[in-house]
């Protein structure tokens, strides 16, 4: 798997420092102690303290600095993410930081997750993080935009709830999102009616994240 680091990236621990760009580097363990690292913006990717500008093979003792200081072991960044971890917008939140963050994990990291199959982690993954990006979008005055992704992903999860437990939170978790779009479009009626069926899942065992409950419990 290729982990691209940075803010939108898959790599395991998240990335939200000032110089680091979305989308900043491409690595990837070649084999037992032998990682290929390319930089992949115009934000300066250094190995050991120098710059490097193409690829470049090094070992498990190298230090990488991702723009202005921030350093970390060359192992921690190839960890990947545990895409199954992100189990609605919430969660996904802790580790995609900003809208444009969510928009490049998306359009790149995203598909590092395939299953071959429609509804599969990939695309479980994209309609979360889709919902997260809206939320960011919504705080921006963003709400056409905002508008398009929650209608996409939430025909994407709502077509594959099935029964699951986790689906249907993550469609829960969605429609308070859509309220909060509704709300800020001046639609208190339509936000009430997905806030009430948000919680209809929620009432009945369904769980969701501390952010998702956090933002359910200040809307009206």
């Amino acid at each position: 798997m290729d982990i691209f680091v940075g803010r939108g990236g898959n790599q395991m621990i998240p990335l939200s420092h000032d110089g680091i760009a979305t989308l900043h580097c491409r690595m990837e363990r070649e084999e037992e102690n032998v990682y290929k690292v390319t930089p992949t913006s115009v934000m300066p990717t250094l190995l050991d303290g120098e710059r490097v500008f193409g690829t470049e093979y090094v070992d498990g003792s190298t230090e990488i600095t991702l723009g202005e200081g921030n350093t970390y072991p060359i192992t921690e960044l190839t960890e990947p993410l545990d895409a199954s971890a992100l189990t609605d917008w919430g969660v996904a939140s802790r580790h995609i930081p900003d809208a444009t963050a969510a928009e490049a994990f998306n359009s790149v990291s995203a598909w590092e997750y395939p299953v071959g199959q429609e509804g599969g982690l990939d695309e479980f993954l994209w309609n979360n993080v889709a919902a997260c990006q809206a939320n960011y979008l919504i705080e921006e005055g963003k709400l056409r935009k905002a508008q398009e992704l929650l209608y996409e992903a939430g025909d994407s999860l709502y077509a594959m709830q099935e029964g699951s437990a986790l689906r249907k939170g993550a469609y829960a978790s969605l429609l308070v999102v859509l309220a909060k779009l509704y709300i800020a479009a001046g639609r208190k009626d339509v936000a009430r009616e997905a806030l009430a069926g948000a919680r209809r899942v929620f009432a009945s065992g369904v769980e969701c994240s501390p952010e998702v409950k956090a933002l359910l419990d200040s809307l009206i």
